[in-house]
């Protein structure tokens, strides 16, 4: 005689006032008290307890309808955030970043103050959570002079020409060796990565290979420049011992181009001055301002428009490097390379931002170090590559 076949059987579980049953077993504390909890998009009410009920708060009211009887009652407003208390640093952040949108989607501005001063409270504490990964990358001093002594070539024109295109980060080159990592290091490919603010909120999250082939490479520019650091500072010592490289020598090469305004030259001259002298604090902060002026007359030479009416004035405002940059000119054709050189080191939160950090006060001292005024001075060098290119 052969067993009866196992018979299927479907259960179908409801829980009364789920969502606001569950906060209960994260806050005992709020047993038999009024709840309700809000839609991620729009913010109105879809779940409320027996007691929020009993009060004729209605199903599905938006939430900026109850919001101020709410707490004239002395309500609480808050999403996850007794879980964070609970968290590590990194993984409350990540938590209460997400209440920020939800909170203003919903007009509570005075919660999204207060979670923003959570994040930041929290901040030392995520800088102690990280751990620094590194990978060695040796090259011999033999290598390194042998490199610099051609790049230095037999003039100084010739020499500053080619470290101007020997050091450029090409898209269509980084994208190939991200697809390459997919291969050496699957599991690193994979993985998302957020780029963490000193005070903790993220400027950019960066997703896997397959997802967001843009933004891995990006970073892998950023990683680039890093090292590149070392190779502009070589290239530029030896072109000064080959040829000579005088303050004036320099000064001369840039104003040649006809993108830098005779102007500019006053102040190209005392940042240039304080690179030689080791300044690199004062370098960048002088000469970044001029890379920006420079590029944006190269796109004003390609007939484009510069200006944007202010929208605050009557008037008009000139458009800032991420705008620049941002144009066909700089993303396709002859330009494309040193376009999305510029965004990686200047204007995309994904690689160095250096620009925007600089115009907010969010650069700090490890960043302006003569490693980063060594790449400021080679990007004005690629205004006068732009030059003879262009014939």
């Amino acid at each position: 005689m052969e067993p009866p076949e196992p018979r299927r059987c479907i259960a179908l579980v409801d829980a009364n006032s789920f969502y606001c049953s569950a906060e209960t077993v994260f806050r005992p504390d709020l047993e038999g008290k009024a709840i309700v909890a809000l839609s991620n998009n729009d913010g109105c009410i879809v779940s409320r307890s027996a007691a929020a009920k009993a009060m004729g708060i209605p199903m599905a009211a938006p939430w900026h309808q109850v919001r101020e009887g709410a707490r004239r009652k002395g309500w609480e407003v808050k999403a996850f955030e007794h879980v964070a208390e609970k968290a590590t640093a990194m993984l409350a952040n990540s938590w209460l970043e997400d209440l920020i949108p939800r909170y203003r989607n919903v007009s509570l501005m005075d919660d999204v103050v207060r979670i923003e001063q959570l994040i930041r409270s929290r901040s030392e504490e995520l800088k102690n959570e990280m751990v620094e990964v590194s990978l060695p990358f040796e090259v011999t001093p033999d290598e390194m002079a042998e490199w610099a002594d051609h790049v230095a070539g037999d003039s100084r024109q010739e020499g500053l020409q080619r470290l101007a295109i020997k050091c450029l980060q090409r898209p269509d080159q980084l994208a190939q060796e991200v697809l390459q990592l997919k291969v050496d290091a699957p599991l690193n490919a994979m993985i998302p990565m957020a780029i963490v603010t000193a005070d903790g909120f993220t400027d950019a999250t960066i997703r896997s290979v397959d997802n967001d082939l843009e933004g891995r490479t990006y970073q892998m520019a950023a990683n680039h420049l890093g090292i590149d650091e070392v190779f502009v500072h070589a290239a530029f010592q030896r072109i000064e011992e080959k040829h000579g490289l005088t303050v004036d020598d320099l000064v001369a090469v840039i104003m040649e181009s006809p993108f830098v305004e005779k102007e500019q030259e006053h102040l190209i001259r005392i940042g240039i001055e304080a690179w030689k002298a080791g300044d690199a604090i004062k370098a960048i902060h002088v000469l970044v301002p001029q890379v920006e002026a420079a590029f944006r007359g190269v796109l004003a030479a390609s007939g484009a428009s510069v200006r944007r009416p202010h929208p605050k004035v009557s008037g008009s405002k000139v458009i800032g490097f991420g705008d620049v940059l941002s144009q066909l000119l700089f993303k396709e054709g002859a330009l494309k390379d040193v376009g999305f050189h510029l965004r990686a080191l200047y204007t995309d939160p994904r690689a160095l931002n250096l620009r925007n950090k600089l115009a907010h006060g969010l650069a700090h001292g490890a960043t302006l170090n003569m490693g980063t005024a060594n790449l400021v001075v080679h990007s004005l060098l690629l205004v006068t590559l732009l030059v003879k290119q262009s014939g």
